[in-house]
């Protein structure tokens, strides 16, 4: 949708985030191989993927929200990891959570740009250059 609307650096960013997230999976597939269990991937995600924004703000916003969600939801495992007395997978989770943290600061650094660019009436295609940096 960025690529096609126009927002070439906002696009080689999520294009780079999307390059992570498959290494998140990868990394959650070879621990679970590593202890002898089968991954299984759903064949559909649990929320539909919107092929419509409003804009880049609402894809920030979107960003935000995700990973805020993906946190509490490696989060709740860590936890039942924890009731189970599983420390290994305990360790692995930690992990992933302080990789999620770093990845919502950065989302929350973009929100808080995109109101720095909003208030100042600077236009928002410096907002897009400055993500494709």
């Amino acid at each position: 949708w960025l690529d096609f609307e126009g927002w070439k650096g906002a696009a080689k960013l999520y294009n780079k985030h999307a390059e992570e997230e498959l290494g998140h999976r990868d990394k959650f597939i070879n621990y679970m191989l590593d202890r002898d269990a089968m991954p299984i991937t759903p064949s559909k995600t649990f929320d539909e993927i919107p092929n419509e924004f409003g804009g880049l703000e609402d894809i920030i916003k979107a960003t935000v929200k995700k990973e805020m969600e993906t946190t509490d939801s490696i989060k709740k495992i860590s936890y039942q990891a924890m009731e189970e007395m599983d420390c290994v997978t305990r360790d692995f989770l930690i992990d992933m959570i302080k990789e999620q943290q770093e990845e919502e600061v950065t989302a929350f650094n973009w929100e808080d740009r995109l109101e720095i660019y909003k208030t100042t009436n600077s236009p928002l295609i410096l907002l897009d250059q400055e993500m494709g940096e």
